[in-house]
């Protein structure tokens, strides 16, 4: 049965309804693809740390909140992904992810996102946060 409820995102006075959420894990990383109503997020290869013998829910309690060095290091992460909100890009200054739970038996992972960002017509840095239950697809090698 397809899931009805995978959370919110509060972008700035705004909540967004999530309407998909998965992740997929890769070596040592996690992507993240969220959509709903007016906008898209997707973070792609997220260093969570993930290591070779571990599963995913070695990840719970797991958190990334890149330093000024680190967004820079990892940019790709934002890059190659991104916010969009009402068809406008939003440029990522700075973030948090953090692994809040998983249930296997559902194959589900939940997640709490924290950014600011900025429309790329540079209005003002907005907070962008919620949290997310996530479907699981299939690891790639």
């Amino acid at each position: 049965m397809p899931r009805k409820n995978f959370g919110s995102l509060r972008i700035g006075t705004r909540t967004h309804r999530v309407s998909s959420a998965t992740c997929q894990f890769r070596d040592r990383s996690v992507d993240l693809d969220v959509t709903g109503p007016g906008f898209t997020l997707q973070l792609v290869a997220v260093p969570l740390g993930l290591g070779p013998t571990e599963v995913a829910g070695d990840l719970v309690g797991r958190i990334w909140q890149p330093d000024e060095n680190e967004m820079a290091r990892y940019s790709d992460v934002f890059l190659e992904g991104g916010l969009d909100v009402d068809d406008e890009r939003w440029h990522i200054r700075s973030a948090t992810v953090a692994c809040r739970g998983a249930a296997p038996e559902n194959m589900t992972m939940t997640f709490g996102l924290e950014f600011l960002a900025e429309p790329e017509t540079g209005d003002k840095e907005e907070k962008v946060s919620g949290e997310v239950v996530f479907d699981v697809l299939p690891i790639v090698l």
